[in-house]
């Protein structure tokens, strides 16, 4: 036990020493740290206080100072003081023995073997020996004090390492603190970068540096000190920025688009500022928005969405929808002029607003989150469109051939459509509190249409002199408010009396004489110049610059007086439409009054105008005779012409008569009734005599009109050449006059006794007065019958003794040589059968004036036949007997020509005259003429008679006896239907549209045939183009009957439309074709804003402007 325990203190010994070992070297460790950390702190410090390193470098150098440290700490502190608590890697005991033993040497064996025999004494089974030699050493040790082999006094040799840092630490921390502190703090705060004091100072003008995302910022620094730099830069990361200089002082720099928040600091004149801190807000903004509107069904628009497009213009009660998307957006907010309107959040990045709007308005859009409680958007308007009153513009135009038809073409213009359009007036004379309403068609669908109305004062119920206004109204198709209208201006138009009608009727056909005499003494002068210029030529060789302007002055006028005389065909159809619809005008009258009409139609011909070029082309080259020849032709159709139209102005006259006098019978009639009438109120007691009085006062004043006319009417029987034997009335007018005065006076006494048996008395009288009228008027038709009758047997009769005796001068001038003794004495014969044909011309003429169913080709027959016997005593004259021939047969074509239409004008009237004495008055007295279908037949039997006679001749046999006189006879019948082929031509191609073919080279054709049947040649040439005749007659006559069938066909569809209604309708269809085509051309996708431009360019197009 006691070994034990001695062994024990050793090893404790050796623990003392191992302890104070560690000891030691925590001391000179501590020792060491402080010297390396102090002097490596000061020299760190002093270093950057003056230096002013950079980041990067502070960097490097505070971890390097730190890793300096950690590591001497380990070393030196760390590992010495684990050990001196028995941690860690330690000494043992025989490595503390020979530490000892380096500074006792003669302990060092010793101990060492007491720990070797320790361990053997460990292992062996017999130990007592070693026990006994391991205590013996011990005992030896124990006077030795190991632990004093270490000297902690020792260490005061390494305070010359620690204590020099320590002292200039304390030193330099009581002499200069802020050059350990602030270089402390800047080693400690190696990512700030900091910069040394500068001789100026940088303050922030900005309260707070704060920014929202996606926002500019804009940095606002003040100066001050003692020094103020020049230029001042601004430093984030590795850029560097220069500021805007706003004054000396002050300078600014703006951040751009802020993304994320961020450091910086300012530099200047080599002074670095303190690093400020930018922070970024999350910004509450829209990302994008799409907007659907839904228009109101009846604008007929698609409804639409797009996308981000703020301000809108919309119709009135559009549904407009609202979709957003917004980053860092909590809440959105939609403001209309000041009320806000919350949105539905539909998810975390979207929201919805609806709103149905009716009128204009302004929206901001506002968004809020966490850090912004209303963020401003911009603001936007919306434009909404209120439906718009339809407008409506309206030309009239009333026809010039009647008053009883106003034409209408309107333009109607709306932003979406229409409803209807009525067209509306009022009888202000009859009912002012009804409106009548008539619908107008339109097509609805359209914003901008042209409509066209027809209105006919008679199916409207309106009589003459009724006061009417009208007007057109249009309704729009608006499916919020209602369907709003617009009026056209009210317009009022007073109809004419029938008085004022026949005044007005009266004046134009007084205008209507004025004209056609100025033509007939235009017609004259054209004859006179054209016959004196012709025999000025007659001395000339060639035409003078003189003769050609004259000429010229001549083909002008005969061109005005063409022009002048379709202004007088023009005037009478309208004087005739307006007297048919304002008067029941007698079948004979109105009968009477187409002929008149056809006749002025008529009056023209197609001869004149190729006069005319002849006459124009002969003088340009220069070629006297044919343009001799020419002027003559002019001074010969002036001559007819002359003659037509005093026709004309004659039958007018008396035509005008005729109905004047119809018209105070019907008119006396008629105030007869209404003294009837008014003598029956009369006989009422209970009657008003004053009203009764002013009624009477009515018809006096009618009568006393009446009274004028009679007189009026005798005058124009004046103007006739045959007068008319009316009696005098004077006497039972006077009479009537009386009674209606007595009877007015009496009621003025209130005498309605005899006021009615003067009203009786005056009734009877003018019934009277109207039948002795009547009478005279049917006395008046029968005597002129009988005179024309009468008349056309007598020219009838002399035509054919012409004809005989021209026949027979014909067959002795054959039988006659040139030289022979009785020629003379034929040509006597023949002249004085020249002076008969003059004799029956003024006769026929004369007639033609007085019986309007003779055609007027007649006069310019008889203006042929006058040609045809100068030319013939002109050849004989010279004895050209062979030429003289043809001119003689000519005139006998001419002269049985008249014959045969005279003689239909003679059967007509001997019917008529029969129809009278039957008393069937009203039948119609039209002249018959020939039809295509009886022109057919005539040319077929022609052609056949040819073709027979062809037959019957040997080849080469030239026609003799017999023969020569049924080929005369031939070309006689061609030339009749040739004549009746132009009348038709005249009439039914005279609109220059050649419906029923060319007829003027059928019309050649035949004249041909004549020419060649007057030679004596029938060829079988001819048989060929006879039946190409026959051919083209019966497709005339094909088109004739489908020309009638097409005018029945539109005759059913309604009533005819006259040459105004046409051009109107005309006009309005063009305007609404141009838009048919302009829609046609629009692709369907063409927004409302650009239809609408587009229709502004086509009306401005359509006005010319």
């Amino acid at each position: 036990m006691k070994q034990h325990t001695s062994y024990e203190l050793l090893i404790s010994k050796l623990d003392e020493f191992i302890r104070k070992y560690y000891k030691n070297r925590l001391i000179r460790g501590s020792l060491y740290v402080i010297a390396i950390l102090a002097a490596s702190y000061l020299v760190l410090a002093v270093t950057e206080y003056y230096s002013f390193l950079s980041t990067t470098a502070r960097t490097v150098i505070f971890f390097s100072f730190l890793l300096v440290a950690l590591v001497v700490l380990v070393v030196y502190v760390a590992k010495p003081l684990l050990a001196f608590f028995k941690l860690g890697n330690v000494i043992n005991h025989q490595q503390a023995s020979e530490i000892i033993g380096s500074h006792f040497p003669n302990v060092k064996d010793k101990l060492l073997n007491t720990l070797q025999l320790k361990s053997m004494s460990v292992s062996a089974e017999n130990n007592s020996l070693i026990e006994a030699s391991i205590n013996q050493k011990i005992e030896q040790l124990k006077p030795i004090p190991f632990a004093s082999a270490i000297n902690l006094s020792e260490n005061k040799k390494y305070l010359k390492y620690a204590l020099p840092p320590l002292v200039a630490l304390i030193v330099l921390g009581a002499a200069a603190p802020a050059v350990l502190k602030d270089g402390t703090t800047r080693l400690v705060n190696y990512n700030t970068p900091f910069a040394r004091k500068a001789p100026f100072s940088i303050d922030i003008q900005n309260k707070a540096l704060k920014a929202l995302q996606n926002e500019d910022l804009t940095v606002n620094i003040k100066l001050s000190g003692d020094e103020i730099p020049q230029d001042i830069y601004l430093i984030e990361g590795e850029n560097r920025y220069k500021l805007d200089k706003k004054s000396i002082l002050e300078f600014s720099y703006t951040f751009k688009n802020l993304q994320k928040t961020q450091n910086f600091r300012f530099f200047a004149d080599g002074f670095y500022s303190q690093e400020y801190q930018l922070s970024v807000l999350p910004n509450p903004m829209l990302l994008n928005f799409e907007v659907t509107m839904v228009y109101p069904s009846y604008t007929k628009k698609q409804n639409e969405a797009i996308q981000n497009t703020g301000d809108l213009s919309v119709p009135a009660g559009t549904l407009i929808s609202w979709n957003f998307k917004a980053a860092n957006t909590q809440e959105l907010d939609m403001v209309f002029d000041g009320t806000s309107q919350p949105s539905e959040k539909k998810s975390e990045s979207s929201f919805y607003v609806s709103k149905k709007l009716f009128k204009s308005t302004r929206y901001a859009v506002e968004t809020r989150n966490g850090f912004v409680k209303k963020k401003d958007s911009l603001n936007y308007s919306i434009n909404v469109i209120p439906d718009a009153h339809p407008s409506i513009n309206v030309i009239e135009r009333g026809d010039s051939l009647t008053n009883k038809q106003i034409y209408f073409a309107g333009e109607l213009k709306d932003d979406y459509g229409f409803s209807k359009l009525t067209f509306n007036y009022q009888i202000l004379n009859k009912d002012k509190k009804k409106i009548y309403s008539k619908s107008v068609p339109i097509s609805t669908s359209q914003t901008d249409e042209r409509f066209f109305y027809d209105w006919d004062l008679d199916e409207s119920g309106i009589a003459a002199g009724d006061e009417v206004s009208y007007y057109f109204e249009i309704f729009d198709n608006d499916g919020v408010n209602g369907a709003k209208s617009t009026k056209s201006a009210i317009k009022t138009i007073q109809t004419l009396s029938k008085s004022e009608i026949d005044k007005q009727l009266d004046s134009k056909r007084a205008e209507l004489k004025d004209k056609m005499e100025s033509a007939l003494r235009q017609a004259s002068k054209i004859q006179r110049d054209a016959k004196k210029l012709n025999d000025k030529l007659a001395d000339k060789k060639t035409l003078t610059f003189e003769e050609k302007k004259q000429i010229n002055e001549l083909i002008e006028k005969q061109k005005q007086l063409e022009e002048n005389i379709r202004e007088i065909q023009q005037e009478n159809k309208l004087n005739n439409q307006q007297n048919s619809e304002m008067n029941e005008l007698d079948q004979k009258i109105m009968d009477k009054q187409k002929q008149l009409e056809d006749m002025f139609n008529n009056v023209l011909d197609e001869k004149t105008k190729e006069i005319l070029l002849n006459l124009q082309k002969m003088m340009e080259e220069n070629n006297k005779n044919l343009t001799r020849e020419q002027l003559d032709n002019m001074r010969m159709d002036n001559k007819s012409l002359e003659k037509e139209l005093n026709r004309m102005l004659e039958l007018y006259k008396q035509l005008e008569f005729e109905q004047k006098f119809q018209q105070s019978i019907d008119k006396l009639d008629d105030i007869s009734k209404k003294q009837d009438n008014l003598q029956e109120k009369t006989k009422d007691k209970n009657s008003d005599a004053p009203s009764l009085k002013n009624e009477q006062d009515k018809i006096n004043n009618e009568f006393d009109q009446l009274q004028k006319e009679l007189d009026d009417l005798q005058k124009k029987n004046e103007e006739l050449e045959n007068k008319n034997n009316i009696e005098n009335t004077e006497k039972e007018q006077e009479d009537i006059n009386k009674d209606l005065n007595n009877s007015s006076e009496q009621l003025k006494n209130d005498n309605k006794g005899k006021a009615s048996e003067s009203q009786k008395n005056a009734s009877n009288k003018m019934k009277k007065l109207s039948q002795s009228m009547k009478d005279a008027q049917q006395q008046m038709e029968g005597m002129k019958l009988d005179v024309d009758i009468e008349g056309l047997r007598q020219v009838l009769d002399n035509l054919l003794k012409v004809s005989f005796d021209q026949e027979k001068l014909m067959q002795q001038f054959k039988g006659l040589g040139i030289n022979d003794p009785g020629f003379n004495l034929l040509v006597q014969r023949q002249k004085s059968l020249k002076d008969d044909v003059s004799m029956i011309r003024d006769s026929i003429f004369s007639l033609s004036k007085r019986i309007l169913q003779i055609q007027s080709f007649v006069n310019k027959e008889t203006e042929t036949i006058d040609q045809y016997m100068a030319k013939t005593m002109e050849s004989l004259g010279d004895r050209r007997t062979g030429e003289a021939a043809g001119y003689q047969q000519y005139v006998m074509t001419s002269v049985n020509n008249l014959a045969v239409m005279l003689s239909e004008v003679l059967d007509n009237l001997q019917n008529q005259q029969s129809s009278a004495g039957k008393g069937k008055s009203k039948s119609k007295s039209k002249n018959q003429k020939p039809s295509l279908s009886m022109l057919n037949k005539m040319q077929q039997d022609l052609n056949d008679q040819m073709q027979q006679m062809k037959n019957g001749m040997k080849p080469g046999q030239t026609p003799r006896g017999q023969q020569s006189e049924q080929i005369a006879k031939m070309a006689r019948q061609q030339q009749a239907i040739r004549n009746a082929l132009q009348d038709i031509n005249r009439e039914q191609n005279k609109d220059g549209k050649g419906k029923l073919g060319d007829l003027d080279k059928l019309g050649k054709d035949m004249e041909q045939t004549e020419t060649q049947l007057y030679n004596k040649q029938l060829t079988q040439e001819m048989l060929k183009r006879q039946q190409e005749i026959k051919t083209r007659l019966l497709e005339a006559e094909k088109a004739e009957r489908e020309r009638d069938q097409d005018e029945k066909r539109e005759a059913k569809e309604g009533k005819d439309q006259t040459a105004d209604f046409k051009a109107v309708f005309e006009q309005y269809q063009k305007a609404k074709q141009k838009e048919l085509e302009l829609l046609k051309t629009l692709p369907p996708g063409v927004s409302s804003f650009y239809k609408t431009k587009i229709n502004t360019y086509f009306n401005l197009l359509n006005t010319g402007k």
